[in-house]
């Protein structure tokens, strides 16, 4: 940014002497769509060498004070810096949206409209001033973020869903005909990737808490990391999966899980558009897991067939793995797991079968609400399914946003797992509260 810090003073200089057009906000809009009209017209080659990392940015922020200098024009409390990004951000990036994208506060953007824009921070939904000009402007301006992700959005294919790696963004479009009024736009952006020692230290988990976690990791545990929309269980099961050292594979519909461990295999369902194209669902990447040699499977979240074939695989000699479901409790992840293998057609219906099958392949559950985990409880089957709770945040006050209350232990380890703690050699590290 040399030369543009350099025809800052020129800049400021002219508007002193008053020699220069002053302009209103509202014309600064049609100045930008100007000067990105030409820029993209007269220097598509630098706009392509950029983003294909063959240039740098500052080529074109010269050209950008070229232009800037034969409009002859000046905007009050913008500098010029902060109008080259302006540009910059409409060609390159999120136009409007790029400054809430930086923003590290902010978790999701949704765009009911061209003037309705929302953000979300924590778990508040904020009402921002800014607005695309008009309709079409909108509309332009998702079709180039379709151009981002590699997606196309017609009314053949009114809904996208894609991922911008650059900038770490989940990505949902839909149009007409699936939208009744207005095109909607919802950007999430990926989980923080945060190690577990952060989350104990934000006192959203305990100490005995962390000490399980370490435990399940290291004892082959297969575990359900469960809540509501929001909750922090993907990025408690990011966290967890830092811990893990065997081979792993990580299955997901949208990426968003990322461990420290190397040996680590990541794949995502395939969309198949046509007759002939390719189509690969989470449930046939589960099937595929015996090929990769690994011996951690990990299915993002769990929504349908994929839940048989994953504690098919926990059945048939799998002793650890981890999975995500939405759920309103620990309780109700048995309900949820039960309803998808149901809906798959693949095992029976009778209740009492399918506990007893979920609590031969399931370990763990964890239950989260507003980042915090609320509830960690074994489950195995003894003549029935059996809720045997280790840890609990006794809640005692809720907000908007947080959860106030106290951390209690509830029972020691049970039989299966000191079992496990005592094969894996660390029946003398644990604290006797929980042996007994």
């Amino acid at each position: 940014m040399g030369t543009i810090n350099f025809l800052e003073e020129a800049y400021y200089a002219r508007l002193k002497k008053d020699a220069v057009e002053k302009i209103n906000i509202s014309q600064l809009n049609e100045l930008i769509e100007d000067i990105v009209s030409k820029i993209i017209n007269e220097h598509s080659t630098i706009v392509s060498g950029i983003k294909n990392k063959v240039l740098k940015k500052n080529v074109l922020e010269t050209k950008i004070v070229e232009i800037l200098d034969t409009k002859n024009v000046s905007i009050p409390n913008i500098s010029r810096k902060d109008l080259i990004k302006k540009i910059m951000d409409e060609i390159f990036g999120y136009s409007i949206l790029q400054k809430y994208i930086e923003d590290p506060d902010v978790n999701d953007i949704m765009v009911n409209d061209y003037d309705c824009i929302y953000i979300r921070k924590n778990l508040t939904d904020i009402k921002i001033s800014e607005r695309f000009r008009d309709k079409n402007h909108y509309l332009q301006f998702l079709y180039k973020v379709c151009a981002f992700i590699g997606e196309k959005l017609n009314e053949s294919s009114p809904q996208v869903d894609g991922n911008d790696d650059n900038y770490g963004l989940r990505i949902n479009i839909t149009i007409s005909p699936i939208n009744t009024y207005n095109p909607s736009l919802v950007i999430r952006k990926r989980h923080k990737h945060f190690p577990l020692e952060y989350i104990l230290n934000q006192g959203n988990m305990s100490s005995d808490m962390y000490d399980t976690f370490n435990l399940m990791a290291k004892v082959n545990s297969r575990v359900i990391f469960a809540g509501q929309l929001e909750s922090g269980k993907t990025t408690l099961l990011n966290s967890y999966l830092n811990l893990i050292d065997k081979r792993t594979v990580i299955m997901e519909d949208t990426p968003e899980l990322f461990t420290t461990n190397s040996n680590t295999i990541y794949q995502k369902t395939v969309k198949g558009d046509g007759k002939e194209s390719v189509k690969v669902t989470l449930a046939d990447l589960v099937k595929n897991f015996r090929r990769t040699n690994a011996l951690m499977p990990v299915v993002g979240e769990v929504r349908g067939e994929e839940a048989v074939e994953l504690l098919d695989l926990f059945n048939t000699g799998f002793t650890c793995g981890a999975s995500s479901i939405h759920a309103n409790s620990v309780e109700d992840v048995v309900n949820q797991l039960i309803f998808q293998i149901k809906a798959s057609g693949k095992l029976g219906v009778d209740r009492e079968e399918l506990e007893e099958y979920i609590g031969r392949t399931i370990d763990m559950i964890v239950y989260m609400e507003k980042r915090k985990v609320i509830e960690v409880t074994e489950i195995y089957y003894d003549k029935k399914l059996i809720f045997h709770p280790l840890h609990k945040f006794e809640i005692q006050e809720e907000t908007a946003n947080t959860l106030k209350g106290e951390f209690k232990n509830l029972n020691p380890y049970s039989k299966k797992m000191q079992d496990r703690i005592r094969r894996a050699g660390l029946i003398n590290n644990i604290p006797t509260h929980m042996l007994k």
